[in-house]
């Protein structure tokens, strides 16, 4: 061992016999400060250096690479998946995901001032982009951190005593800010909703790590199918403008195709098309083309002749060529409402419309140790918002519908409408299983979209757009379901008014949105009415999900599922997914 003292006493481990010796004190403490020092940041292909670990009088720094990584696995993996020891990290998803891949560590009970300071600031604009370390250094405590050496080499074979010093300061620093945390979740009542966060980023981390199989062969497919079909719509749309060399993508040169045809616009966004599409056929034929443009950057190489975007990379590109597998990057605490976002890419989303059914080419791996192909499990919560609005608004008629089972768009349809649910759902194919269609299956479409209309603030215009019917009809059909659903109409009348009037809003386990507008400001308002409407809805069902995904993880590790090969792979915003 050697060490240095400054502000707090510096332990250098190199040899093995060192690292058994601190395993007891570790075990024996109540919270240990954990960070990490890598070569880079895929836990996947670049390697842990250096671990910290920090008490309170005392911070270890253990060079890996010196005593070996079987030392690391042998004495650490009963401290990482102790439920006994708080461990105290700084943006937990990136060590958690390193520890599992160098030394296949499991891990509990952690406690991350990341989300922690992602919750108290959520909704406070000077905050939204300052969660670093030394952001978060010098808004509880008042402390400048120096972070030169953050972007040093730490492959060298031999670190400065600056890195040291730098590793050794930067873990020690996390009790502190996480006691003036908790004061503040207390004060708050925030503490609940960070013990979420804390237990969901475990099972994340894990989710991102294993990452998700798709078949790449039939998403090429699907690729190609897609790029004649782009072509067509190009050569249609600029035969319908009568313009062989116009540029579609030229905002400017659209709009004066577009007047040229007597169809004069402001923009040529899709809010401002989608309602000229009946009207005017070339509007749909623009709205199509872009459509499968879209389609064709997210999924695909890009639309035939563009130029590939500085650091861009395709979806399948993705792909880890030692997995075989996807593995994105899933955002904890993404929107200010608490719910999940994912991004590098994005598998939360993806599309099933027509010939872009990119959600079939997700399927099981085939295992190399069976030759078999892994199966796929999706599991979901049915109208989970809705059955979260009947218990925040106690609506009798939406409780009733949800005690009586089956499907409740369709129940909703009925009240609505006055129908029988067999007009609506004929009943179900024997051999598929599939819906069959009524001649009043219309009504649950209309049903479900005002149902989450609602919830999200829409108005009676932009639900007119959906569902093709006149302003005056979608104000009927508002009207009619707030008659039926008394209860939810005052609900959501209480949030808006409340989010206004407080400036925040809160979601059932406690979480906080704050809202920053000018009074004078109506359309800032009106948008907070919609969030506050929104929030508590949306927020909760992503709590419950969150809350599912730490259950799932906690049970496939105890029960011993996930050693033979079970694993999360996805989480979509009200559903999981696992392969095994």
């Amino acid at each position: 061992m050697s060490e240095t003292d400054d502000q707090v006493k510096i332990t250098i481990i190199r040899e093995a016999r060192d690292v058994y010796q601190i395993v007891p004190k570790l075990m024996s403490a109540r919270a240990v400060e954990v960070d990490t020092e890598t070569t880079g940041l895929d836990p996947l292909n670049d390697r842990v250096r250096l671990i910290q670990f920090g008490l309170e009088d005392e911070v270890f720094v253990i060079d890996t690479w010196a005593t070996g990584p079987d030392v690391i696995r042998d004495c650490f993996a009963a401290f990482f998946s102790s439920t006994s020891v708080l461990k105290i990290y700084m943006n937990a998803d990136f060590d958690l995901r390193f520890l599992s891949s160098n030394f296949g560590f499991r891990h509990r009970r952690i406690y991350d001032i990341y989300l922690a300071s992602k919750v108290l600031s959520n909704g406070i604009s000077a905050h939204t982009y300052h969660h670093s370390l030394a952001a978060i250094a010098k808004r509880y405590l008042n402390v400048e951190l120096d972070k030169t050496e953050q972007r040093s080499d730490w492959s060298a074979d031999v670190l400065t005593d600056s890195q040291l010093e730098y590793a050794g300061n930067d873990v020690s620093i996390m009790r502190r800010i996480m006691q003036v945390q908790i004061r503040l979740l207390q004060k708050y009542g925030l503490v609940d909703t960070v013990r979420l966060e804390n237990n969901a980023i475990v099972a994340v981390a894990r989710m991102e790590l294993d990452g998700v199989y798709v078949q790449p062969e039939m998403w090429s497919e699907m690729i190609t199918e897609l790029t004649v079909e782009y072509l067509e719509a190009t050569r249609k749309l600029k035969l319908a403008f009568g313009l062989p060399n116009i540029n579609l993508n030229s905002t400017q040169q659209v709009k004066k195709a577009l007047a040229a045809g007597g169809i004069v616009v402001e923009s040529t966004n899709s809010k401002i098309l989608q309602p000229l599409a009946r009207q005017h056929p070339v509007v749909a034929l623009l709205l199509n083309y872009r459509g499968i443009s879209k389609l064709l950057s997210t999924y695909g190489y890009g639309v035939p002749g563009a130029k590939r975007k500085k650091n861009q990379v395709f979806f399948l590109e993705r792909i880890n060529p030692r997995t075989g597998r996807i593995h994105p990057n899933f955002i904890l605490v993404g929107p200010e409402t608490g719910r999940m976002a994912c991004e590098k890419p994005n598998v939360q989303n993806v599309v099933q419309i027509g010939k872009a059914a990119f959600r079939q080419c997700f399927i099981g791996q085939i295992n190399p140790a069976t030759g078999k192909r892994n199966k796929i499990i999706v599991c979901d919560f049915s109208a989970v918002e809705l059955r979260i609005l009947a218990h925040l608004s106690g609506d009798a008629n939406m409780r009733q519908a949800i005690i009586a089972g089956g499907d409740l768009h369709v129940a909703c349809a009925c009240l609505m409408f006055g129908v029988t649910p067999e007009s609506i759902i004929a009943g179900r194919d024997p051999i598929t299983g599939e819906k069959i269609h009524g001649p009043n299956y219309w009504m649950r479409s209309a049903s479900k979209s005002i149902s989450f209309g609602l919830i999200y603030g829409r108005g009676a215009k932009s639900l007119a757009e959906q569902l093709g019917v006149s302003i005056q009809e979608a104000k009927g059909y508002m009207q009619k379901y707030f008659s039926i659903y008394s209860s939810i109409a005052t609900y959501l009348q209480d949030c808006a008014d409340t989010a206004v009037r407080t400036r925040q809003c809160r979601t059932f386990i406690g979480r906080i949105r704050h809202f920053e507008f000018e009074w004078t400001d109506s359309a800032a308002r009106s948008s907070v009415e919609r969030e506050g409407k929104n929030t508590p809805v949306q927020g909760g069902n992503s709590e419950i999900l969150k809350y599912a995904l730490y259950l799932v993880h906690t049970a496939l590790d105890d029960l011993g599922y996930t050693d033979m090969g079970v694993k999360m792979v996805n989480a979509v915003h009200d559903g999981r997914t696992c392969r095994g």
